[in-house]
């Protein structure tokens, strides 16, 4: 049965037979008779018989005599079961005319039909099309009828105008991975690293498509999470790239949140999660990696997310697609025939606008008013849920649909647990590169900004749309994003800054139930007027915040340290165990400062050898386990 699929404006679109059955039913018995009609006049001329007639036209003798009706039985033909008839007459060879025509002959072959049959025909005709049409008229009225109405009344067709079909339509050709990268990418190495990347990720959809989701034999995770054997495949074949590219100087994974050395000639740090949505990957639900590289200028720790060279999302459902930052956007990548990489979409804009929203961490609501109101105002205007509980489904969507929202808030009982490095950072540049925003649920800034100190370090998020990510900042955060700094032109004040902060550090705090630290008196600030401020004035200065900020606390503020020794670059840079005396030094003079006991220098940890191979995953997980040794008796445990 036929149906409108799309209602909005969006698209419009009609298949199916006519909702008129009586109309179409009389079309075909219309055209039928039509048919009949013509046959019928067809008849009627050239050297054609009519139905009516014999087939050798005969000058019949008067049927009233027994001659007549002996003569008629004669021009029968035989049929097998009754005697032979009498010999037929002689035809007769000039025109048929006078009273000797026979009644059985409404008019011969060799007449011209009367202008009242043609009269009756045509009529016929002109009947039959009149019907024909009404009935085609029939079968195109419910979609023009529907299609004004949908213009009008788009929320009169139930849950089908919230479904939000592709726009995409089917391309003559489509450009593929190299010819895109090439193009999009100035970068070789970003171009190189980005394949090495995509080509690991089509190992993982081949392993998917093959393997059971079960528990994994050894659980090597240091959360606690529970490992299933894909998520230990899907790290291990990242590894393997990892540690086989001559680009890739350090990397990490989700599943081991441990900065690791793979190629001290390498260029890249690499971040992943190697399956996001371990959870939901078992109903055979779409699942992903999610990828952050970032040179080695900045590496990743210290750094941010605006630092990244390129992000990559990759998305393993009925078809295995691919979300690349390129330098002028995001373009998606499918993985075709041949597991070869095709654009099927390119320079995906997300709008501003959207009616579609996944919340996440809906536990927070019992505690957020905020992000109640805000859920309920999404229900109350009609919004389409669209929520897996999967990061790469639920934020990929804002993509395809070109809008969308995803929104994780934290509270008290309930606290964020994106990971800054494996989740957030990759999908914001995708999302911010796509003409999207994001903000880091806390401040209300960009997560772009969000300064990654810890490999495993956590955060709140909401990404998508602009206008609803500022609706988000405006009902949960309480308005208090306004003071966000601008990155289009230029950095906030040292003002506004500090008003972010104070801002940060009183929600943060309400959010663990404890009473805010009062706000500190500005510290001295560096020289703005083109000078340079010296090592001494900084140290001051900040040796000025520390006591400023103790005393806000009201407590006494830490003697000022000694300068730790500085290492020269002079010549060259400093060696590692020159490095390693000088960090002695600092946690020594740092302990002192504080009045405690400095702790014992650990010992060096046996770095591996990357001579003639790459450590193996015992060396590796022998020097890793000495590591965490070492660094927990340094802290007394």
């Amino acid at each position: 049965m036929g149906s409108l699929s799309e209602v909005p404006r969006f698209y419009h679109t009609y298949t199916g037979p006519s909702k008129e059955p009586v109309a179409s039913q009389m079309g075909k018995i219309c055209l039928a008779v039509a048919a009949c009609a013509l046959a019928l006049v067809a008849g009627t001329s050239g050297t054609h018989t009519s139905l009516w007639t014999s087939t050798a036209t005969t000058r019949a003798p008067t049927m009233a005599t027994p001659a007549g009706l002996s003569a008629v039985a004669g021009s029968i033909r035989p049929t097998g079961h009754t005697a032979a008839a009498a010999p037929q007459p002689a035809p007769f060879v000039g025109p048929a005319s006078g009273p000797h025509r026979s009644p059985a002959t409404p008019f011969s072959t060799a007449s011209a039909p009367s202008a009242a049959q043609w009269a009756w025909v045509a009529g016929l005709a002109c009947w039959s099309a009149a019907l024909a049409a009404a009935a085609l008229w029939g079968r195109r009225q419910p979609q023009v009828a529907m299609m004004a109405y949908a213009g009008e009344k788009a929320a009169g067709y139930g849950a089908s105008h919230t479904s939000f079909y592709t726009s995409a339509t089917a391309k003559d050709s489509y450009a593929t991975l190299d010819e895109i990268l090439n193009a999009k990418m100035a970068d070789e190495g970003v171009r190189v690293v980005t394949r090495q990347v995509l080509d690991a990720c089509v190992k993982i959809t081949e392993a998917l498509r093959v393997n059971l989701v079960t528990v994994a034999d050894a659980q090597n995770s240091v959360f606690g999470d529970v490992q299933l054997g894909v998520d230990v495949i899907a790290d291990d074949l990242m590894w393997g790239m990892a540690r086989s590219s001559s680009l890739v100087r350090e990397a990490a994974s989700e599943e081991e949140p441990v900065m690791v050395e793979t190629n001290p000639y390498g260029r890249f740090t690499i971040c992943w999660d190697p399956l996001d949505g371990s959870s939901i990957v078992d109903n055979n639900w779409a699942v992903g990696t999610i990828v952050g590289v970032w040179d080695k200028s900045t590496g990743m720790l210290g750094a941010t997310g605006r630092d990244q060279v390129t992000s990559i999302v990759v998305l393993y459902g009925p078809r295995t697609t691919a979300l690349v930052a390129c330098d002028d956007g995001v373009y998606e990548f499918t993985c075709g025939e041949g597991n070869k990489w095709f654009a099927s979409r390119e320079k995906i804009q997300i709008k501003q606008e959207s009616k579609v929203f996944s919340p996440a961490n809906l536990r927070a609501c019992q505690e957020d008013q905020g992000y109640a109101n805000l859920v309920n105002y999404w229900k109350q205007n009609k919004y389409t849920l669209r929520y897996t509980g999967g990061l790469v489904p639920d934020v990929y969507q804002c993509f395809t649909k070109e809008m969308g929202v995803f929104s994780n808030p934290t509270s008290k009982a309930s606290p964020a647990k994106l990971r800054v490095a494996f989740e957030v950072a990759p999908f914001a540049l995708l999302v911010e590169k796509a003409g999207g925003k994001t903000s880091d649920a806390v401040t209300g800034g960009s997560c772009l900004d969000i300064r990654i100190n810890g490999v495993d370090q956590r955060t709140a998020g909401c990404f998508g749309s602009a206008n609803e990510v500022d609706r988000f900042n405006q009902m949960v955060l309480g308005g208090s994003a306004g003071s966000a700094p601008s990155y289009a032109g230029a950095s906030e004040t040292d003002e506004q800054r500090r008003a972010r902060l104070i801002r940060a550090n009183q929600q943060y705090a309400a959010s663990l139930g404890a009473a805010p630290a009062p706000a500190p008196t500005p510290a001295p600030a560096a020289p703005q007027a083109g000078g340079v401020e010296s090592d001494e004035q900084r140290r001051a200065r900040l040796i000025q915040a520390n006591q400023q900020y103790a005393a806000s606390l009201g407590a006494a503020p830490a003697p000022a340290p000694a300068a730790a020794p500085a290492p020269s670059y002079a010549a060259a840079a400093e060696s590692d165990e020159e490095r390693r005396a000088r960090l002695i030094q600092a946690n020594q003079q740092y302990a002192a400062s504080l009045g405690a006991a400095p702790a014992p220098a650990p010992a060096a940890a046996p770095a591996p050898s990357y001579a003639a191979a790459a450590e193996s995953d015992e060396e590796r997980r022998a020097r890793l386990i000495r590591q965490q040794q070492e660094y927990a008796r340094s802290l007394g445990h």
